[in-house]
């Protein structure tokens, strides 16, 4: 079999997650021929989906020494450094393969997911617009920018990226979801709401979304049809730990503590690394005089966050109602501290 039928081969085995059938293939080619290119980037794209960013690092390079100039080599050494946390070398590689290919969408993305990463906003909305400008139809591209937009609080340009990437896939819940997020966001509630339906209709087993559709009802006051929501939310085969948290909130606003607190305890146990999930379950044990799991749980906010203000006042104001004076002194000041 010559060379490039055994790539083709190996291909077809790698486009459907067959990896070690490819990758036994890949390495049939480098044993013949240890200098070809494809094999050593496609060999490094296998040790990287099999999470082993050193090996996929040291077959990229391989292959770049063989083509310096295959943007996509430059590209994909890039997302491996990403991996690997060298956010320095990362960047290069990005830059490298567009300067190689100044129309490469992909690493236009790419360049902006890693500035993203590491807070330069402004550098990766100019990388997602460039991305957007070489391809128009890159979705992903739209996406990101529009959610970046949303952190931002940029709510009609994200509304923007949005409604775009939605012309271009019409069908994705996902998508509807982002687009319902930013109008929310924006005060447009009653356009909010036929965009949540609409990601709903598309995928009606999410949880995020049910339980989201929920909480927007629940914030325009309208309870009954929040907790339909929020409930359906929590039923879902795969339970996002937002919807227990939604649902745990809509209890606590309705008078019912204990149902409130379950939820709010299976959310913590659903992602204990979530310090939004620990404080509200600590503000709940509060209201139900539970002072001492309450602590815990502020705690646990200080241990994920030792700057979050709240819980270190939190814990001050329950340590004066159990009389715990200079304990309760020592946390206020901290606050002072953190707020300064």
């Amino acid at each position: 079999m010559l060379l490039q039928e055994t790539i083709s081969k190996a291909l077809e085995h790698h486009q459907v997650g067959e990896l070690n059938q490819a990758g036994d293939l890949y390495e049939k080619v480098l044993r013949e021929d240890p200098k070809h290119s494809d094999a050593l980037h496609l060999m490094g794209l296998i040790h990287q989906q099999k999470k082993d960013p050193v090996q996929a690092l040291e077959y990229i390079q391989k292959a770049i020494e063989q083509n310096e100039d295959a943007s996509l080599f430059h590209s994909n050494l890039g997302n491996v450094h990403r991996d690997l946390n060298q956010m320095d070398q990362a960047m290069n590689s990005f830059r490298e393969a567009i300067r190689i290919e100044p129309g490469f969408a992909g690493a236009h993305y790419n360049l902006a997911m890693a500035h993203e990463a590491i807070g330069d906003t402004d550098e990766a909305i100019s990388c997602y617009e460039e991305a957007i400008k070489s391809n128009p139809k890159f979705v992903e591209a739209a996406n990101n920018l529009g959610k970046l937009y949303s952190s931002l609080e940029i709510y009609d340009r994200a509304i923007r990226c949005f409604e775009h990437a939605i012309s271009l896939n019409p069908n994705s819940a996902h998508l509807f979801f982002n687009h319902a997020n930013a109008l929310f966001g924006a005060g447009q509630f009653d356009d909010a709401i036929k965009s949540y339906h609409k990601a709903v209709e598309l995928d009606p087993n999410s949880s995020i979304i049910l339980s989201t559709l929920g909480a927007a009802y629940r914030k325009m006051e309208e309870f009954e049809k929040a907790e339909i929501y929020l409930k359906k939310g929590v039923e879902c085969i795969e339970v996002d730990p937002e919807a227990y948290n939604n649902l745990g909130s809509l209890y606590m606003n309705s008078g019912q503590p204990e149902a409130g607190i379950e939820q709010f305890k299976k959310a913590v146990e659903r992602s204990p690394e979530n310090p939004a999930y620990h404080l509200n379950l600590g503000k709940a044990l509060k209201d139900e005089l539970s002072y001492q799991e309450a602590l815990q749980e502020f705690g646990q906010v200080l241990k994920l966050n030792p700057d979050h203000e709240e819980s270190c006042f939190l814990i001050g104001e329950v340590l004066i109602k159990q009389e715990q004076y200079q304990n309760a002194i020592k946390h206020l000041e901290q606050c002072q501290e953190i707020g300064s």
